[in-house]
């Protein structure tokens, strides 16, 4: 990732690294609705420029996760098509930023963000990179039957697995996991909320059945699929070794596809949030974060202590 942020920053005019180089601790600001943000726009750079920064995308998410950022991408270039509004709904809005200068002595981040991506990555000496807060979302969720690519769904996956254990469930554990008749508007720990879910709430796994907890770990993995393979089973090694029976399922609002419905898996290292309320729940939010290491805070104090002797 240093080697290939380095590449890139290397192509840009002096112009170009004003915008793309951010300060450090900026890497705190992040948010997934169209709006001015830190990094270089997509639409501003070079084809060369283009490639670079989506190698650089390439090395945490591998080929199949590339693979769906770009179709948040794309999707935002429908969504233009179908409000007649190209020019609010930009492919080009979509940033590339680098937080701090990319050393191996130092710690430093990068983000590819736009409307419905932000995907924050945290480099700390000696540690594996933080991967969270990391975000997806899709508008439409299902891309209308009368359009040339309808039936499209980019989270279908996210969404099939979370009705499967839903459905999968009856007696204590369902009415455990159904934690509100009504799902919120939005997911809860947005930006600046990422600790905002201080308690766990609904079914333990430690609770269902073999096949549900089954079902329980398909549904963690739809959304750490996007990872590059090595890291993807480094988080999932985490999960399980702070305990995969402490992980919660919850699940608030309607139990059919096509209405208002929310769900969350919470444990002490993954809370995974998926949200289709808005447009007549045709309008996915979901994030992943680890709850234990927001933005690295966690690696970052021990590189403090460790290698400074200090605190944060």
């Amino acid at each position: 990732m240093q080697r290939l942020a380095e590449d890139w920053i290397a192509g840009l005019t002096s112009a170009q690294r004003e915008l793309a180089l951010q300060p450090f601790e900026r890497r705190r600001d992040w948010h997934y609705v169209p709006r001015p943000r830190p990094g270089l726009p997509l639409g501003e750079m070079t084809e060369a420029q283009r490639a670079a920064a989506w190698r650089l995308v390439e090395a945490t998410l591998g080929a199949a996760g590339a693979e769906k950022a770009l179709g948040v991408v794309a999707l935002e270039a429908l969504l233009g098509e179908l409000e007649r509004r190209p020019l609010r709904r930009d492919p080009g809005d979509y940033a590339l930023a680098v937080f701090g200068a990319p050393r191996a002595d130092a710690a430093w981040a990068w983000r590819i963000e736009g409307h419905h991506l932000s995907l924050t990555v945290t480099c700390v000496p000696g540690a594996a990179p933080a991967l969270t807060p990391a975000f997806f979302g899709a508008n439409p969720a299902v891309v209308p039957h009368d359009h040339r690519c309808g039936g499209d769904e980019l989270l279908a996956v996210e969404r099939a697995r979370g009705f499967a254990l839903i459905e999968s469930l009856a007696g204590e554990p369902f009415a455990r996991a159904l934690v509100a008749a009504d799902a919120p508007r939005d997911i809860l720990t947005g930006p600046g909320a990422e600790r905002r879910l201080d308690r766990v709430e609904g079914v333990p796994f430690g609770a269902l059945a073999d096949g549900q907890r089954a079902l329980g770990w398909r549904l963690i993995e739809a959304f750490l699929r996007h990872l590059r393979d090595d890291l993807r089973t480094a988080e999932e090694q985490k999960i399980r070794e702070a305990g995969l029976d402490r992980v919660h399922f919850a699940w608030a609002g309607s139990l059919r596809p096509g209405a208002p419905h929310y769900f969350r898996l919470h444990g002490p290292r993954t809370l995974i949030e998926y949200d289709n309320v808005q447009n007549g729940a045709n309008h996915v939010h979901s994030v992943w974060h680890d709850p234990a290491d927001v933005f690295g805070d966690d690696r970052l104090a021990r590189h403090h202590r460790v290698d400074h002797g200090g605190g944060r």
